[in-house]
């Protein structure tokens, strides 16, 4: 790794031989130190540093390179990165703002408190030296990588247990390092827009802005106004000049998502930045030209649209430069478990943890809208135990807590009133759970929900099931099992016969209840 110091003294370049012998030693040793009058002649190239120290600001009596060696020094290519040293006031010439704002360069202030200033040092040649292991490139040329070989489980912030989304991160983080553009191809919900905020976290654009558009919802009478941006005067109402979302997004990375459900005239109009990578803002003479990365989402069956014709053959073949296919999460059912823990974790009220049967229910369901139906379900199901956390604050989450949104059926068949088990749903299981969460909030002296709610949320037939498991506890009588249940306080004369009528309303009544129960053979009602 070749490391250089350019600096006019002494004690510049010894504070930062001793802050690389203090990284590895022997590495300060060998760092050569050049006069700012050197600094001009310093070669790029395989030949040239990878690392550059600038002592800039100047001030008693130091001189540091002047602003046309700090261009040079901070331009585009020769695969170096550049930490710059000086005053908290230091005024940087155009070119160096351009490279602190495009990652290529960083700064760290010399006049900071001792220790403070030591430890940015040290962190700032860290990461500067492990900085995604560039090696010198060619002037004029991107840096070279070392290629990741191996599937990796984790990526960024992102990790997996499922093979093929390590094959998947290693892609990614190969792809990020390049300029190319990316098309993510997958079903609504798989995670598309956090892919590409974490492949831009994990590219050289890291310090530029990550803009997202939602291109299909971009009318396309305003597709120039919104990507492009516009002048005063531009048009009626143009008040204020406007940047649109390209020149916003300078140095950094767009996000077009939805670009599947782009018209034919939107694509003309993309197509003709993408080409060339400049625009004229509407009602301006002077040709923007940003520096930006451009990644795509979509849905869609890319093939099908160029065969109906909603996409043309041109705009498919500029924009599929790299293609992704980002698998549903009934694919890598192996992850479940983690996202469970991660929203779970998330969620306010205290702690959360899901039985055995719940888990199991989550792994083996569909999830038709993948990760956010996941994410929905469990938020749901959060809200529903909040209120009946144990003494060690840990909420329960069960199997009829997640009831509505297993098997992917968020909308279950319908009776009288309301949603009922899917077919194929064991309501014997769904009442014994049900009993067990509502004794334990009675037990605790926690509300407990009416039975016309358990019967909107469950359906009628699982009500049912419900109070013939409280009638075995009180000998068959009805009343007594309504009170059992908190469906009414004992006492409650009211409540009890409101109830009763509840369930001759709906086809049934405590004596058909009892005749189906195991009662002993000298029972008299």
């Amino acid at each position: 790794m070749h490391i250089a110091i350019i600096s006019d003294t002494y004690d510049f370049a010894d504070t930062w031989r001793d802050v690389l012998e203090r990284i590895e030693p022997g590495l300060g040793a060998s760092v050569p130190a050049h006069g700012p009058d050197q600094a001009a002649l310093a070669p790029s190239g395989p030949a040239g540093p990878v690392l550059l120290i600038i002592e800039v600001g100047g001030g008693n009596g130091r001189q540091g390179p002047d602003d046309r060696t700090l261009a040079r020094l901070c331009a585009p290519g020769g695969g170096r990165r550049i930490i710059l040293s000086g005053p908290s006031g230091y005024n940087p010439p155009r070119a160096v703002v351009k490279a602190l704002r495009r990652g290529r360069a960083v700064f760290v202030p010399s006049d900071l408190h001792h220790g403070l200033a030591e430890a940015a040092r040290i962190g700032l040649v860290r990461r500067e030296l492990a900085l995604r292991g560039a090696e010198p490139a060619p002037a004029g040329r991107p840096p070279v990588y070392t290629a990741i070989s191996q599937p990796l489980r984790q990526w960024g912030g992102l990790r997996s247990s499922a093979p093929v989304m390590h094959r998947l991160f290693r892609f990614l983080a190969n792809i990020a390092r390049t300029d190319d553009s990316l098309l993510l191809v997958g079903e609504p919900g798989v995670g598309k827009t956090f892919l590409a905020r974490t492949l831009h976290e994990q590219s050289p654009r890291q310090n530029g802005p990550f803009v997202v558009v939602n291109a299909g919802a971009v009318p396309d009478g305003m597709v120039e106004s919104e990507l492009f941006g516009y002048m005063r005067g531009a048009f009626t109402g143009a008040v204020r000049d406007f940047a649109g979302k390209f020149m916003q997004a300078d140095t950094g990375t767009v996000f077009l998502d939805e670009i599947g459900d782009t018209t034919p005239l939107f694509q003309v109009k993309l197509l003709s930045f993408l080409t060339d990578r400049v625009f004229y803002p509407l009602g301006s003479s002077r040709l923007a030209r940003p520096d930006i990365r451009i990644i795509y989402g979509t849905n869609q069956d890319i093939d099908e649209l160029v065969r109906t014709g909603r996409w043309r053959a041109d705009f498919r073949s500029r924009i599929c430069q790299n293609v992704v296919m980002v698998p549903p999460l009934r694919e890598r059912r192996e992850d479940i478990p983690d996202f469970a823990r991660d929203f779970l974790d998330q969620r306010p009220f205290g702690r959360y943890r899901l039985t055995a049967d719940a888990q199991r229910r989550l792994v083996s369901a569909e999830w038709k809208e993948n990760i956010r139906e996941l994410d929905n379900t469990l938020r749901q199901a959060a809200n529903l135990v909040a209120h009946e956390a144990d003494e060690h604050g840990v909420c329960v989450i069960d199997t009829p807590a997640l009831f509505p949104h297993l098997a992917g059926n968020p909308r279950p068949a319908q009776d009288r009133l309301g949603p009922s088990c899917p077919p194929g749903a064991d309501r014997a299981s769904l009442a014994e759970g049900l009993y067990g969460r509502i004794r334990a909030a009675r037990e605790r002296q926690r509300e407990t929900p009416h039975y016309r709610e358990l019967a909107k949320r469950y359906g009628f037939a699982v009500v049912i099931e419900l109070v013939g498991l409280a009638m075995r506890r009180t000998q068959g009588r009805a009343n007594a099992a309504g009170s059992l249940l908190g469906f009414y306080a004992p006492d409650d004369k009211r409540g009890a016969i409101a109830f009763t009528q509840w369930l001759r309303d709906n086809g049934t009544s405590a004596s058909a209840l009892r005749r189906t129960l195991p009662l002993p053979p000298d029972y008299r009602e």
